[in-house]
This record gives structure tokens, C-alpha cells and sequence, in this order.
């Protein structure tokens, strides 16, 4: 998968330890994922091992970690999974090529797929000088958007601060 800003990523993912924020949510995670969960997609994973602790919990050892812009986890990801977990991604990718994001997802998940898609601008500025979250929206449009690709859409309530997020668990 191919974005605007993937060189960006690449370079900051070369100068630190960057996307591991997803670390913090597994219990989160793990509360409201399907328990029969057979397979985890962690779409976007970044440096984090969200995808691999999720999946210890659930009793899977299937797994894929996926993020374009971090070398060893860069490969084309093949067949599909139970669940995709997708956590802090979507608002890195610009407005114009989340459907496309959305269609890769849904190429490669069977079941459920579980958004924590943050709502606010990030700490982290990008080597262009942009910054790193690209489309900031509010939970609502976040909701609407999800609903043009995904047949179920639910949100899901979970306290997030002072990081605000929206969660949602879509079915395909």
C-alpha cells in the first residue's frame, strides 16, 4: 500500500521508536473483541506489538502484522483474518485515499474489524514539517465515513483521556 505520506513514515520510523501507542489499548482491545477471534490483523501496526499481545490473549498464535512505512512488517499481507485491529492509523492517511485503506481491510478480514482513530492533531511532526495526523475529524464524521464502507458500524464508548479517540467495531 502506497500513500502520500508513506516516505514520511518510513523516515520517522528510521529516527525512533514510533507507533507503539496501540500497546496502551490491548485490555481495551481484548474487552471488546469477538472471544472466538481464529486470527488477528494488526493493519498499521507500526513498532507496537498491539496485534501479538491481543492475540496471546485470545488464544491465537495467527497473525499479521502490517504497516507499510516499517521495514519487516512491510510485506503484502496474504489471506484473510478474523479480526483486524487497526489502532491510531486512519487519521494518518489522507482524507482522499481512506477508501482505498478501507477496501485493503476488508480484502483481508473475514469477520470484525475494531478503529481507535484519534481525534485531535499529534504530538509528532513529520520531516516535511506537517503534521503527522493529516485528517482530524470528529467522532461523528469518523462514524459516517466508516458506514460508506463497512455493512455494521458500532461505536463503542471507552474514556480516552487526555489521548481523545473514538473506537469503533464494524463487521464486513
Amino acid at each position: 500500500m502506497k500513500g502520500k505520506y508513506i516516505e514520511q513514515y518510513k523516515a520517522l520510523h528510521k529516527q525512533k521508536r514510533y507507533g507503539i501507542s496501540g500497546d496502551s489499548l490491548v485490555e481495551n482491545l481484548f474487552s471488546v473483541a469477538d472471544k472466538q477471534t481464529t486470527s488477528v490483523l494488526d493493519y498499521g501496526c507500526g513498532q507496537a506489538d498491539t496485534g501479538t499481545k491481543l492475540a496471546a490473549m485470545l488464544g491465537t498464535k495467527v497473525l499479521c502484522q502490517y504497516d507499510p512505512a516499517v521495514e519487516g512488517r512491510d510485506s503484502p499481507i496474504k489471506g484473510k483474518y478474523y479480526l483486524c485491529i487497526c489502532t491510531d492509523v486512519l487519521e494518518h492517511i489522507p482524507e482522499e485515499e481512506l477508501d482505498k485503506v478501507f477496501k485493503d481491510i476488508i480484502k483481508h478480514t473475514d469477520k470484525e474489524v475494531i478503529f481507535v482513530i484519534a481525534l485531535r492533531e499529534a504530538a509528532q511532526i513529520l520531516p516535511n514539517g506537517e503534521n503527522a495526523h493529516c485528517t482530524v475529524k470528529p467522532k461523528e464524521w469518523w462514524e459516517d465515513k466508516l458506514k460508506t464502507a463497512f455493512p455494521g458500524v458500532n461505536y463503542i464508548r471507552i474514556y480516552s483521556k487526555p489521548y481523545y479517540t473514538a473506537w469503533f467495531k464494524c463487521s464486513v
